[in-house]
Order: structure tokens, then C-alpha cells, then sequence
């Protein structure tokens, strides 16, 4: 009884701890699902995008608004144009969907009009499983350890073979 009674408060306390947000509007544009943010206390919208490989924030915003952030280590970045150095910056204070904090290593992008000043990456979706409802814009964080996505698995997950660029360079060729 002295181990099964504090094994049972362990138990639920670890259940307590998961986490399900409300669920939250955002905007769809051209496919892009895009939330409110803020960087360094200025309005913008970070763009979600599983495809990415790293988070960043827009070139665009950072001249229209004349910001002056600490830079950090150049960054290669491949893309479909090739390898590019990209600046990265540090201790860049964001916020979004309530949570307030700073960002290291975020790579300047090219992301179009100056109103999409973050992207986020793979990194954002790595914490949390994503349930998007996209006929009502509207998406909610859950934890993973609230939800079994294996119990909903309508599909079966295959690894990629290769890589997206020897893929590109596939149907390049094909057409």
C-alpha cells in the first residue's frame, strides 16, 4: 500500500500535465496557415510550415521596420536555387499564441510581403502534436503525451527515400 498509493498520485499527476489549448483561430493564404505574432513588440504573422526545416524570420520585415537585431553565425542553407550563407540572429523577443519568449539561431529568410515576419519549421512541431481544422481556420495545440495518434493512424507512414532535392532534380528532368 505505501508504494501502490504514491505510484497512483505519480500516475495522475502525469496525466494532469497534459496539455490541450483552446482552440484558436488563423488565417489561410494561399495554402499558408499563418498566426498572430509579435517580434520585438511590432504585429506580424508567423507562417506554419511542416515542410521547413528551420524557423526564420522575414528579411522584408527586418528593413521595413528598420530593426537592428544581435547577429549570430552564418548559416548554409540549401534551397531549390542552391546554398546560400544566411545570417542568423539571437535573443530575438517573440511572442504567439500567449506564449512570450526569445528565439536563438533564427535564420533571415526570404518570405515575401513584409506582414509574414516569422516562419515557423519542423522545431515548432516537434513539441506538440497540431490538429488543424481548416474548414473553420481554426488549429489547437495538443501535448503528445495527452493523445495517442497511433490509435487515429488512417494511413501508414513510410520513410522518404532520398531526398527532396534528388527529387526535385527528378522532375526537372521528367518535364
Amino acid at each position: 500500500m505505501k508504494v501502490l498509493l504514491p505510484l497512483a498520485f505519480l500516475f495522475l499527476t502525469l496525466k494532469c500535465a497534459a496539455v490541450v489549448t483552446e482552440w484558436i483561430d488563423f488565417n489561410l493564404e494561399y495554402g499558408h496557415v499563418k498566426i498572430p505574432a509579435t517580434i520585438t513588440d511590432i504585429d506580424t504573422y508567423a507562417m506554419l510550415d511542416t515542410g521547413s526545416q528551420l524557423s526564420g524570420i522575414n528579411k522584408v520585415f527586418l528593413a521595413k521596420h528598420q530593426l537592428t537585431l544581435d547577429k549570430g553565425s552564418k548559416r548554409k542553407v540549401r534551397g531549390v536555387f542552391g546554398i546560400e550563407n544566411k545570417t542568423t540572429f539571437t535573443n530575438v523577443p517573440i511572442s504567439f499564441l500567449g506564449i512570450e519568449t526569445t528565439v536563438d539561431k533564427i535564420t533571415e529568410m526570404n518570405l515575401g510581403h513584409h506582414s509574414t515576419g516569422l516562419l515557423f519549421g519542423s522545431s515548432f512541431f516537434d513539441k506538440f502534436v497540431t490538429q488543424l481544422d481548416y474548414p473553420n481556420k481554426k488549429m489547437r495545440l495538443v501535448s503528445e503525451d495527452s493523445i495517442d495518434v497511433a490509435q487515429f493512424q488512417n494511413i501508414e507512414a513510410r520513410k522518404q527515400k532520398g531526398n527532396i532535392y534528388d527529387q526535385w532534380r527528378l522532375l526537372k528532368r521528367i518535364f
